[in-house]
């Protein structure tokens, strides 16, 4: 089981590197209600990373870790999307990339739920599960919206 500064890491680093991965591909997709989702949970995901470093900074459970730190010198490469990645968006459809959203709001949601366990902090259990459920939302939204896919523009439900 991992310890609670290594999820921490994770927990930033799967944030900022996800918010990434709906920026380069609200770039790359051509239907404009899908671009705007992605552009949306782009900025979510951006301001998640921040929350974990301001709710965390203090935490018990942080001890002899800094998270804005952490979060000020992640590698660059944390923050743009990688030519690997960028090349597989280019070449999937808008369905095959939403199921890669999906994947990636799912190891999210895991982080949180295995950071919620080990968390001694009654708030920062709250933050946790707060975040899990938030991350839930994301996969169903993305899952409406591959369902949708087949459906005439005007006809599909709003996201």
């Amino acid at each position: 089981m991992e310890t609670a500064i290594e999820l921490l890491k994770t927990v930033i680093g799967n944030e900022v590197a996800v918010s990434s991965f709906y920026s380069v591909a609200s770039e790359l997709v051509k239907d404009g209600e899908v671009q705007m989702v992605f552009l949306e949970l782009s900025g979510m995901e951006d301001s998640y990373a921040q929350k974990i470093v301001d709710k965390f900074k203090d935490a018990p459970c942080s001890k002899g870790f800094d998270p804005q730190e952490y979060l000020a010198n992640l590698p660059e490469d944390v923050y743009t999307a990688d030519i690997g990645t960028s090349k597989i968006l280019k070449n999937s459809t808008v369905r095959q990339v939403l199921e890669m959203a999906i994947s990636h709001e799912k190891t999210s949601k895991d982080s949180y739920d295995q950071l919620e366990k080990i968390a001694i902090d009654p708030e920062m259990k709250t933050v946790c599960r707060e975040l899990s459920k938030t991350e839930e939302q994301h996969i169903l939204q993305l899952t409406e919206l591959i369902n949708s896919l087949d459906m005439d523009p005007d006809e599909r439900p709003p996201l």
